[in-house]
């Protein structure tokens, strides 16, 4: 909120704010914006294919549950014996293991699970132990399977014929076989962007002709829409009435194109939310005149403040972080002049 009362004051009487927000705490967004003194707009959204789901796989947890077997509290006792005849702490033990907070899952009731083979031939030199409990960690990772990200075949099976690397291998996991849970489960297609505007001093029109600000450019489509659509997504499944609808220009959804951001992305720019260019410069060419000076207090690599001097609107972008300030200069000094000369 701290900055959002800033962004507020230092806006002009109609001034408007554009911030992008994530699905599941937009309602918190929008809630802050508007505490401060915005007026809420209709939300932007921006939908793109290339998203990946982190669900968890179902029919694993299950297995894991039924066949896996859970530290005994004979084995529990066993180390716990042999930690303390060696003098170690258990932080120690993991330091010289490589691992970091595993002791609490061999010891505790909390997520509990045995040592993996390597980890155990490690620990029975290190603190010593003999060989009674081998037989049992060799039968726990025959039945320990580890959560690794999913394939997008794994996470999505009609995407393609089969259902991934993973099998389930008890009736109950057979039944769930292509269930996900968790948060993130279903594949991330969307991000919504908050549109709000500083309430305007006295009549529109004269704070507009005062302020320059608070109109909405309609000049490169008959009427924009709030949907900005990924171009990437007339490779999908569509319809030929919907591929012509998504084609044309002045269609109400915007397309971009995402291959260049993945290609920078590859190269030297390793933010981890690079905006597209085209994106910004549309956003920007609605809600500014040439005579704006837009701000950007989290320009990451500079996506926003390279838009806007594209655009030929001046822009100032703050970023505390010095590697992503770096990479937005490097981008900034690659821009010919006049364009530079509008940057800060």
């Amino acid at each position: 909120k701290k900055v959002w009362k800033e962004c507020y004051r230092v806006l002009k009487p109609g001034g408007m704010v554009v911030a992008f927000a994530d699905p599941r705490r937009y309602h918190h967004l929008a809630s802050d914006l508007e505490s401060v003194g915005f007026i809420t707009y209709p939300m932007l959204c921006w939908i793109y294919p290339d998203g990946f789901p982190k669900g968890a796989n179902l029919a694993k947890a299950i297995d894991k549950e039924i066949v896996r077997p859970n530290p005994t509290e004979e084995f529990r006792d066993y180390l716990r014996s042999a930690l303390s005849k060696s003098g170690l702490s258990a932080r120690a033990v993991e330091k010289k293991l490589g691992i970091a907070g595993m002791f609490s899952h061999y010891l505790g009731s909390s997520q509990p699970q045995y040592p993996s083979p390597s980890v155990w031939k490690k620990l029975k030199e290190i603190l010593p132990l003999d060989d009674r409990y081998d037989s049992l960690i060799e039968f726990s990772r025959n039945h320990d399977h580890k959560d690794q990200t999913m394939s997008m075949s794994e996470s999505y099976p009609y995407l393609k014929d089969g259902v991934g690397a993973y099998q389930a291998q008890t009736e109950l996991g057979k039944k769930y076989q292509n269930f996900r849970y968790g948060a993130a489960s279903l594949k991330p297609e969307l991000t919504p962007i908050y549109v709000g505007q500083k309430p305007v001093s006295g009549k529109f029109s004269k704070n507009f002709l005062k302020h320059k600000t608070g109109a909405v450019n309609i000049k490169d489509s008959r009427y924009p829409g709030q949907v900005f659509i990924d171009a990437n997504l007339q490779t999908n499944e569509l319809s030929e009435v919907e591929k012509s609808y998504f084609s044309k220009i002045d269609a109400p959804s915007f397309l971009y194109r995402s291959k260049s951001v993945r290609k920078e992305k590859d190269s030297f720019n390793h933010h981890p939310s690079i905006k597209p260019i085209e994106l910004m410069q549309r956003i920007i060419r609605l809600f500014s005149t040439e005579e704006s000076l837009i701000l950007d207090p989290f320009c990451g690599s500079g996506t926003t403040v390279l838009a806007s001097a594209l655009n030929g609107v001046r822009c100032i972008g703050i970023e505390k972080e010095k590697e992503y300030a770096d990479i937005a200069r490097s981008r900034l000094e690659k821009l010919e002049q006049p364009y530079r000369g509008l940057c800060a």
